[in-house]
């Protein structure tokens, strides 16, 4: 009777740390799963944010173009008002163009 009860006592106990071992690898398991999801979401985040940034960085490159385009248009129409302004009289046509500028 009593190697009964101990064997039955180790079953027991083996099929509670067997349930236990389970459970630890459920838990495991599931944490795992939801570390990928998390870190796929931050990856799929990552390559969204560096393709604004780089739809931003192109966007500024356009714009600066621009402006240096109209500051060079600016530049030559102030020198151009200037030379102008200059002329001898007898040079000056009135073709309206002066007043344009």
């Amino acid at each position: 009777k009593q190697w009964y009860q101990r064997r039955v006592a180790i079953t027991a106990g083996g099929g509670l740390r067997e349930e236990c071992t389970l459970r630890s690898n459920a838990a495991v398991l599931k944490y795992t799963r939801d570390v990928r999801t998390v870190v796929c979401y931050l990856q799929r985040g990552f390559a969204d944010t560096n393709e604004e940034i780089k739809a931003l960085t192109n966007s500024k490159s356009e714009v600066e173009k621009l402006l240096d385009h109209l500051r060079k248009d600016l530049k030559l129409n102030q020198h151009s008002n200037e030379l102008r302004s200059i002329r001898p009289r007898r040079e000056k046509i009135e073709d309206g163009a002066d007043k344009l500028i």
